[in-house]
C-alpha cells in the first residue's frame, strides 16, 4: 500500500506496554493511538478491502464440502488473525 511507512519506522517508534492500546492509560493510549491511527484511516482501509475480500472468499471457499461448519471457528476467528499478519507484511 503507497501510504504505509516504512516497517522499521513503526516498529522502531512502537510503544511498549502491559495493556492492549485500546484499554491502556495515558500517556501509552495516546501513544499508541497516535502510531496506530493512520493505519485505519478510512482511505488506508478502502485499499486494504480487496485482499480482506479475497481471504474472505478464500475461507468460505474451504467450507465447501463440509457436512458441518462452525462458522465462529472455521471462518470468523480466522479473519482478524490473518488481516493483521497481512498489514504486518507477514506472509499467510
Amino acid at each position: 500500500m503507497a501510504n504505509k511507512p516504512p516497517r522499521e519506522e513503526w516498529i522502531s517508534t512502537a510503544p511498549i506496554g502491559g495493556a492492549p492500546p485500546i484499554t491502556s492509560d495515558p500517556p501509552f493510549h495516546a501513544d499508541a493511538r497516535r502510531l496506530l491511527l493512520p493505519a485505519f484511516s478510512p482511505q488506508v482501509v478502502a485499499e486494504w478491502e480487496p485482499e480482506i475480500r479475497r481471504l474472505c472468499n478464500e475461507l468460505i471457499d474451504n467450507l465447501e464440502g463440509l457436512d458441518v461448519v462452525d462458522a465462529a471457528v472455521q471462518y470468523a476467528q480466522n479473519i482478524p488473525v490473518y488481516v493483521i499478519a497481512r498489514m504486518l507484511g507477514l506472509p499467510l
